[in-house]
């Protein structure tokens, strides 16, 4: 059997999986647990204060101490992504 078939028969594989729903679904559930978490624990998550402006620290690009970088007015993105987190499962609650 060639490369090529061998990679065609894992991808029937793969979507007969997918058809199945087992693997999707724990896929999904798994990234919205993951989701969940991360709202649940942003407080202690989350590395800054995601509303704090530091002008010295601003447009920095992604790197140990900011992993996702810093915005125009120096506040750290992935605090914010964490801290946005929580703001989606309240809309998706409510909404």
């Amino acid at each position: 059997m060639s490369r090529a078939q061998v990679m065609v028969a894992r991808g029937n594989v793969l979507s007969l999986r997918l058809q199945n729903g087992r693997l999707a679904m724990s896929l999904g559930l798994a990234i919205l647990g993951g989701w969940l978490l991360l709202a649940l624990f942003a407080p202690w998550i989350a590395p800054y204060d995601p509303i704090l402006q530091n002008i010295d620290v601003r447009l920095l690009a992604p790197s140990a101490a900011h992993p996702f970088g810093t915005d125009h007015f120096g506040r750290d993105v992935l605090s914010r992504v964490i801290w946005g987190a929580r703001v989606d499962l309240q809309l998706s609650v409510l909404g």
